[in-house]
This record gives structure tokens, C-alpha cells and sequence, in this order.
């Protein structure tokens, strides 16, 4: 049985796994920013088709209300069709996700706190031996 520092195969899965967390994250994050568009038009847009001596600070609220609500359930939405992927060591199950430190740090970990998998982004690490 091949050692993990020579096992190109579960380099490759740790490489892959580290890519699919951060296209991930990277998604959500657009996603929060892109559904504040669609909120802001509907907002902009209700406040606009208002006669203007119907426009006061109850309107107001209501309108930043509406806004809200739309980024809100737009965000849910993104969240539910795009699950979290399940970041888990190709050698010992170890869920990588469930760290403390998950967000930050997973992506520079050298190794699996579980077995010892080496994830480091050193030079070479994904090169054939």
C-alpha cells in the first residue's frame, strides 16, 4: 500500500476537494451580491410607481422592507440549490467541514487532523513521483 506523500490519486482528491469548497464559498458570496440587484429594482421600482404625495417614511420602510425580503429569500434559495459540498478525507472520513476553524484555515491545513493526509500546496505536491 502506497503512503499518502506518494499516492498521486489522493493528492488529486484533496486538490479537488479544496477546489469544489472554494468554488463554493466563492458562489454564495456573488450570490449575496447579485440578489441585492434584483431587491433594489423592486424597491426603486415600488417606491417610483407611488404617487409622490403617497411617498413618506412608512412607504419608506415598507419599500426597504420589500428590498430585503427579496435579497433575503433570493439568498435561502441559492443556499438550497446549491448545497454545501461534502468536504471529507479521501482516506479516514474525517469531516473537514465541521472544524472549528472550518472557513479560514481548511484550505491551508498541511495535513488531516484525523490521519495525517498530506494537503499541503507545497511546491510539487501534485506531481507524479
Amino acid at each position: 500500500m502506497s503512503t499518502s506523500e506518494t499516492d498521486p490519486e489522493l493528492r488529486r482528491k484533496v486538490a479537488d476537494l479544496k477546489d469544489a469548497d472554494l468554488r463554493w464559498r466563492s458562489r454564495m458570496t456573488w450570490s449575496l451580491g447579485i440578489w441585492l440587484i434584483p431587491g433594489a429594482i423592486a424597491g426603486v421600482g415600488t417606491w417610483f410607481s407611488q404617487k409622490p404625495m403617497d411617498r413618506d417614511q412608512i412607504m419608506f420602510s415598507g419599500v426597504l422592507g420589500l428590498g430585503f425580503a427579496i435579497w433575503f429569500f433570493g439568498c435561502l434559495l441559492t443556499r438550497m440549490l446549491f448545497p454545501r459540498p461534502a468536504i471529507k478525507c479521501p482516506r479516514c472520513g474525517n469531516d473537514w467541514s465541521s472544524s472549528d476553524d472550518y472557513p479560514h484555515n481548511m484550505v491551508t491545513w498541511k495535513c488531516c487532523p484525523g490521519c495525517g493526509l498530506q494537503m499541503s500546496n507545497d511546491a510539487g505536491w501534485l506531481e507524479e513521483p
